[in-house]
């Protein structure tokens, strides 16, 4: 889990932002954020308490044609991502 607590470390200079949101289970939240222009890649992950057993990160490919809107969701052990 060293990419969540070692970010800057792990990823060098191609991590151009970090933004960070808390969610309970159940909880939901829409969230806007402008990207950078040399943004190529939206990394996500979630702090599940049973790490091992889960499906903790997503990468993603942005699309540099305009807005990019992304729905996620955590189910059980998984984080979702469409």
């Amino acid at each position: 889990f060293s990419i969540y607590e070692e970010h800057e470390k792990v990823l060098g200079p191609d991590l151009v932002n970090k933004y960070e949101i808390s969610l309970t289970p159940g909880q939901k939240e829409i969230y806007q954020a402008s990207m950078s222009p040399k943004t190529e890649y939206l990394g996500i992950v979630a702090a599940f308490r049973d790490i091992e057993n889960s499906n903790w990160r997503q990468v993603i490919k942005v699309d540099k044609t305009g807005y990019n809107t992304y729905q996620i969701s955590l189910e059980d052990l998984s984080l979702v991502v469409q």
